[in-house]
């Protein structure tokens, strides 16, 4: 795959010779195993999606960790360009994740689940590392009928992906039966669980080509888009059916093949349209007629394509349809190329060199999908134990009695001004702190047992407020420390972090790994009724969240909230490493409205920045959607705006934006945010005195395109020395510009 690279795909139909092959055990575990093939790795997986997970995890340990580490550990901190200025696209790809994890089908989050069991990776490094495909795209190729020797049906394809990502060094064919789909080949590499090269038993093919289209990542990744049609389609209309029943990111071009009926179709798939190109057809990005070809390139590559396809037209067997996929029809990037006979289920693998030669000059391996399908391991070959390895993100021990320590809540001089409703007395509380790795401040906050950044330490301690529900009662919290920017050895700033009001905790993961490597700590708190806090069983009361059931449970979630939140600050401040006077707050949507409405109330909060808020909740749950739902429960839907806002008001930003007046404040908005009104961004925005905003071109959602220059902004916000009301010029992006004003 390579970045932004139009794609290359041919359709074609010609004969195959088979080879021989040596073959070697290497291990086996539970119904799956691992072979060697002429030198190249084959693992056989079997069984339920999370058990083919651990199979995979255990039988490639060593190559899945060294694959995993060095893309996201090593590449993805690489700085990529984002508009005006560079930054590393792990904070990307852990929003990708969030915003496509609610279109993942369950058993491709259990084969990751089992994946990171049987390997010891954590769930979010192979998300991320899975993720990858989302941001770069690729190329392939294929023929057929009368442009062929014999009018058998083969399917090429090229993958024009980096080599110095070293991919190439954990290349692997995968041969899965799972127990509830159809089995498959999927030509890949450790760790991965999507696909962008496969065929499955009944002899459908498919490859994949990017196009354009970065930031509508709002569907099925696309290597599991794929992985979906190797699984379930039966015939080359099923495939397509896949491709097109399903939300669908960015623009990608698809090749499937059907071996049964020898036919095949390209595909342009984007988020919003789904065209099909068969053979012999033209289309105004592929002027030239081909009969009994599919021709899908760009530029002289495409010309090439043609020129070679034509030359041979009515000779194609399968050593000329290999060398259509020779250079520069295939780029210096080429990681792999595949040749498909669906019709056989045979296939020829050549992969990039270690040091990183093109796969067009490597040697082929011929390989028969059915014949794989029959083999058995070496039963004398080494058998690993199947068990279960504790996820390194898991929560802590309840059984755990006694606390790591105690910190004390002191009063400032400001706490009489304070709210009644949020006031404390002085008074300490016990917490309990399981560190998740090593620190290692030279390289950025903290490492996992692979290097990765992620949170240095699982924090919790008893809320202040005891509701009915005693689950809720505890404070869950992830602690990141502060990472290289930070290695002068002087205390760093603490910023709290909040979530989103629909639960998910990657983007609020991804916002404290921004602000670690650029050297502050950053405290993730879990708000009341969220994750490890909401209610499991009904004896500890009905399911719930915060903003939810009605208007007084609302109210009381809020407060305990805020409560919370000024605990936590406390921890924060009391760390070794944190300077407790330079203590910040954010969060986006509900994160963002709870951060104004805690930095109203407690002024310890030095600089607060809000994302996507706004004030006004009353005007807030009456226009937006996105509270429908929750209306719908409380007491009395039909109640007016101004009986709601005054039920809202204790726990109202607006009612306490004054206090924000004069203190570093920092907004970020969307103009057409159908979730936070822009009337409501615009009272907050006045009441706290018209600090610094930014406004993005962009609606609630969409504004996810935004959020990488946004991490970059916020986390400059908070680390850099001078005062927040600096000046800042507007900032062009993707051709239009980001109004800022104070």
């Amino acid at each position: 795959m390579h970045p932004f690279k139009t794609i290359t795909s041919i359709f074609l139909l010609v004969s195959f010779t088979a080879a021989g092959a040596s073959a070697e055990t290497i291990a086996r575990c539970g119904k799956g195993w691992l072979e060697k093939v002429d030198g190249q790795m084959v693992l056989h997986l079997e069984g339920s999606h999370r058990e083919m997970g651990y199979q995979h995890g255990a039988l490639l340990k060593e190559h899945c960790e060294k694959n995993i580490n060095y893309l996201v550990r090593e590449k993805g901190k690489e700085l990529i360009e984002i508009g005006p200025i560079k930054i590393s696209p792990r904070g990307t790809i852990d929003m990708i994740v969030r915003i496509q994890r609610k279109h993942l089908p369950k058993k491709y989050i259990d084969e990751i689940e089992g994946l990171s069991e049987g390997s010891g990776i954590p769930v979010d490094d192979l998300m991320a590392g899975n993720f990858i495909p989302e941001m770069f795209h690729c190329s392939g190729f294929a023929v057929m009928n009368t442009a062929t020797k014999d009018g058998s049906l083969y399917h090429g394809r090229v993958l024009d992906y980096a080599c110095d990502w070293k991919l190439q060094e954990h290349a692997v064919i995968v041969v899965a039966k799972p127990d509830s789909g159809i089995p498959f080949v999927n030509v890949t590499y450790a760790g991965f669980v999507g696909s962008v090269t496969g065929m499955n038993a009944k002899q459908i093919s498919i490859g994949e080509m990017g196009g354009r289209g970065l930031g509508h990542w709002n569907g099925v990744p696309m290597a599991l888009l794929m992985r979906e049609v190797l699984e379930s389609a039966n015939t080359l209309e099923e495939g397509i059916s896949v491709v097109k029943d399903n939300p669908r990111t960015c623009e990608y071009y698809y090749v499937i093949a059907d071996g049964k009926t020898n036919q095949a179709a390209g595909m342009e798939a984007t988020w919003k349209s789904v065209q099909t190109v068969g053979p012999g057809e033209t289309h105004p990005k592929l002027k030239h007629a081909v009969p009994d070809a599919v021709l899908l390139s760009a530029g002289q590559r495409y010309e090439d394509l043609v020129e070679r396809t034509k030359a041979h037209h009515g000779k194609i067997d399968s050593d000329r349809a290999m060398r259509l996929m020779d250079r520069p029809v295939a780029m210096k990037s080429n990681l792999h190329n595949v040749l498909f006979h669906p019709e056989s289920t045979k296939f020829w693998v050549a992969n990039a060199s270690v040091d990183g030669q093109p796969a067009a000059t490597q040697n082929y391996f011929e390989y028969q999908l059915s014949e794989l399908l029959d083999r058995q391991p070496d039963a004398s070959a080494d058998e690993l134990p199947v068990q279960e390895i504790a996820s390194a993100t898991s929560a802590i021990s309840e059984s755990r009695k006694e606390p790591s320590g105690t910190t004390a809540f002191i009063p400032g001089a400001n706490e009489p001004d304070v709210p009644k409703r949020f006031r404390m007395s002085a008074h300490e509380f016990p917490y309990w702190e399981t560190v998740a790795g090593k620190s290692d401040k030279k390289s950025g906050g903290t490492k996992n047992r692979l290097g990765f950044l992620s949170a240095t330490s699982e924090v919790k301690f008893p809320s202040p407020v005891k509701s009915p529900h005693p689950r809720n009662n505890t404070v869950h919290c992830e602690y990141f420390a502060p990472g290289n920017k930070n290695s002068s050895g002087a205390a760093a700033p603490g910023v709290i972090v909040l979530h989103i009001l629909g639960g998910d905790f990657d983007l609020s993961r991804a916002m404290c790994r921004s602000l670690s490597m650029g050297g502050a700590g950053a405290l993730f708190v879990k708000m009341p009724y969220y994750g490890p806090r909401r209610p499991a069983k009904p004896a500890d009361g009905p399911r719930r969240r915060m903003i939810s059931a009605n208007q007084e449970h609302s109210v009381e979630g809020m407060t305990q909230a805020v409560l919370d939140i000024r605990r936590a600050a406390t921890w924060l401040a009391d760390r070794e490493e944190i300077d407790g006077e330079q203590l910040g707050i954010t969060g986006i949507s509900l994160g963002g409205i709870v951060a104004a409405l805690t930095a109203g109330v407690d002024t310890r909060f030095d600089r607060t920045c809000l994302i996507l808020a706004g004030g006004d909740l009353g005007k807030i749950c009456i226009e937006s959607a996105e509270f429908a739902r929750e209306r719908e429960n409380w007491k009395g839907p039909d109640l007016s705006l101004e009986e709601i806002r005054d039920m809202m008001r204790p726990i109202d930003p607006l009612t306490y934006a004054e206090r924000l007046r004069g203190r570093k404040v920092l907004m970020m908005n969307a103009k057409n945010d159908q979730v936070i009104p822009r009337a409501c961004t615009e009272s907050l925005w006045s009441a706290a005195g018209e600090p610094k905003i930014v406004w993005w071109d962009a609606n609630h959602y969409s504004a996810v395109k935004n959020l990488p220059l946004g991490l970059y902004r916020m986390t400059r916000f908070f680390t850099r020395k001078t005062s927040s009301n600096a000046s800042e010029t507007p900032v062009a992006k993707g051709g239009k510009t980001e109004s800022v004003s104070r």
